[in-house]
């Protein structure tokens, strides 16, 4: 679960209101994909600090858009959260986000060394441990990766920059489009790394698979 911050008075989360995942994903599944637009309701707890490390390499382009839409919609709503697209390498486009959805998806196609190219996830999370760590790695912080666990790098740099982020107190989900799929069995080097040092492992395929954990995050 990740850390919640109490609200001094009731607080409305979308432009002063939060999301009503049930209605959401409703919504959704009448417009058969993951649209830009969320229902809303009142709540009075808020999500800690949540950074979003999206792995936005080949193998993972059929589920681009529902990670997005995800992504888009957490930025939108709530100030603490921080998006870090990745492949060889990772970006922030935080900033990015909370612009009108035309505009960020925009400025998001021109990453060009992003979007590119394979996958280092051990790289990539050392390098946000280097470059973003001050910021994020607290106890306060929820690290969501997402990813099918496909790459090049090696499985120790991996295991060592999950034990950075974990000794800093910080929670850490894992969401694998590949995980909701019949006898999935994580066997590639970096979730066999990963699995004994996250928080959890969820499925991170449907729309209904990021709604689920959304709500959770926020309880």
């Amino acid at each position: 679960m990740a850390p919640t911050v109490p609200s001094r008075l009731p607080r409305l989360l979308i432009g002063r209101r939060g999301v009503d995942w049930r209605k959401t994903a409703r919504q959704w599944a009448r417009a058969g994909k993951p649209a830009f637009a969320f229902e809303r309701r009142r709540a009075k707890r808020r999500p800690g600090r949540i950074a979003i490390l999206w792995d936005v390499s080949g193998s993972m382009s059929d589920v681009r858009d529902v990670c997005l839409a995800f992504a888009y919609g957490f930025v939108q709503r709530y100030d603490q959260v921080g998006v870090f697209p990745f492949g060889t390498h990772i970006e922030e486009v935080t900033s990015a986000l909370k612009r009108p959805f035309g505009a960020a998806r925009r400025e998001l196609a021109r990453l060009e060394q992003v979007w590119a190219g394979g996958t280092n996830i051990g790289g990539v999370l050392t390098e946000f441990n280097e470059r973003f760590g001050g910021r994020w790695l607290r106890p306060e912080s929820t690290i969501v990766v997402i990813s099918d666990g496909w790459d090049v790098g090696q499985p120790e740099a991996l295991a060592s920059a999950l034990r950075r982020i974990r000794q800093a107190g910080c929670n850490v989900f894992w969401l694998n489009p590949l995980q909701g799929t019949p006898g999935f069995q994580p066997r590639t080097r970096a979730l066999r790394a990963a699995k004994p040092l996250v928080t959890g492992m969820y499925p991170g395929a449907t729309a209904d698979d990021f709604l689920r954990f959304a709500q959770y995050v926020q309880t």
